[in-house]
């Protein structure tokens, strides 16, 4: 069962890396344009930004708290719960014990089944930090290690110590391999190993106790070789995931203006500017791709010419071929130009230029500022058609009026 949970243990980072970061995003981004911190994208391109950028603000502080948490919020250790320092020696801690003892005691706290839970985790710390033996293997693997109650010696506890920490130096790998492997992404990387290689020597100089590294006076001083290694755990297993997380968004993040020139155009109401601007930019790319297909067709011609036949000679004297030989020389030699390739007609032309336009219509149809330019310009057009329909039919109303006037005027004059 141990076992298990170790390996639950090492899992469960990897769970809640794999869903927690895109629930807080969208959580995140629904607050903040529910209280007009970000206004609402009018683009894919702009919400798609909000996205990330908020992704990466999540990830950056889901980090820290697990940092935080891991450190500041972990359960306390058999000192804590004594209130003694590392330092302390059996004096100490007997009198720790019989102070907590008096106030906590089934016999002094009338039942409360909170307090008799107190008592009895009071009871287990002094058990283990009286003995020597059980202190230091308390200290270096944690209380798990007391359990094994066959453990009797000191290199028996550091053999079981060492074999337990095992489970993560190999779990922990093999998890993030085939996670990786799912995501497409490389499974090993330098900077991985490295951090792998620093981390396994720094468990190893606590574990030995070489040193007691206390962060610059920011950790707690109770905190014991063990709470740091278990620190350092799941230190090491937050900054991986989030890197992974967080990688893909750097380049977005670092230049989130890539490809301004074309991206600004779908930001805002289109302008006439940045429609003729669109519209040259899809016209160079059509060109060039006009360009590619002609010169891949000149390679391949290219290519394939020395696999085709040779012609036969139609000459059928030596004076003949001399003949051909010598107009041949005559003419100028064009090395590397290939086929020759028609130019279009007038009418070819018209018709590409016509497709050209019809299919830039019909993508730009598909931006929001673009339908709504469009749909004013089509409404102001319809507007002119009337007010210009209206001014004919009523100068054709006035032309009969004046007509007639004219018609009853000879008449009158006949008269």
């Amino acid at each position: 069962m141990a076992g298990g949970s170790e390996v639950m243990a090492v899992l469960m980072p990897f769970i809640s890396w794999s869903v927690l970061p895109q629930l807080l995003t969208k959580f995140a981004l629904r607050g903040l344009y529910d209280m007009h911190i970000l206004t609402r994208p009018s683009t894919p391109i702009q919400a798609q930004l909000h996205a990330r950028r908020v992704q990466a603000l999540v990830i950056i502080g889901y980090l820290l708290y697990t940092v935080y948490s891991t450190i500041f919020k972990r359960d306390p250790n058999f000192y804590e719960v004594l209130g003694i320092p590392l330092d302390c020696d059996a004096d100490d801690i007997r009198r720790s014990f019989r102070r907590l003892a008096r106030i906590y005691h089934p016999d002094k706290t009338a039942g409360r089944q909170q307090d008799q839970l107190f008592f009895i985790e009071i009871r287990k710390a002094h058990d283990a930090l009286a003995d020597p033996l059980k202190r230091l293997a308390y200290d270096r693997f944690g209380p798990s290690v007391l359990e094994k109650r066959e453990l009797a010696t000191e290199r028996e506890f550091f053999l079981h110590g060492f074999q337990s920490s095992l489970g993560f130096y190999i779990v922990h790998p093999i998890s993030y391999g085939f996670v990786n492997w799912l995501a497409g992404r490389k499974a090993i990387s330098y900077w991985l190993v490295t951090l792998y290689i620093i981390l396994l020597a720094s468990e190893f100089s606590l574990i030995m106790g070489v040193r007691r590294w206390d962060g610059f006076g920011l950790l707690p001083a109770t905190m014991t070789a063990h709470d740091l290694v278990a620190s350092l755990h799941s230190a090491y297993t937050a900054v991986i995931l989030a890197s992974s997380h967080l990688g893909p968004l750097l380049p977005t993040l670092r230049n989130p203006a890539a490809n301004t020139s074309f991206n600004h155009l779908f930001d805002g109401a289109a302008s006439e500017k940045d429609m003729v601007g669109l519209r040259e930019l899809v016209m160079q790319q059509e060109m060039k791709m006009a360009d590619i297909h002609i010169q891949s067709g000149r390679n391949q011609d290219m290519n394939l010419l020395p696999l085709r036949p040779i012609p036969k000679s139609s000459v059928s004297t030596l004076q003949q071929a001399a003949n051909e030989a010598a107009k041949r020389r005559s003419k100028p030699r064009i090395t590397g130009t290939g086929p020759s390739v028609r130019q279009p007609s007038r009418l070819e032309q018209t018709f590409i230029h016509r497709l050209s336009q019809l299919i830039l219509r019909h993508r730009l149809e598909v931006i929001p500022a673009v339908r709504e330019a469009e749909k004013k310009r089509s409404a102001s057009r319809h507007e002119r058609k009337e007010i210009r329909r209206s001014e004919s039919e009523a100068s054709v109303e006035q032309v009969p009026s004046s007509i007639s006037s004219n018609g009853n005027g000879v008449n009158n004059v006949k008269a």
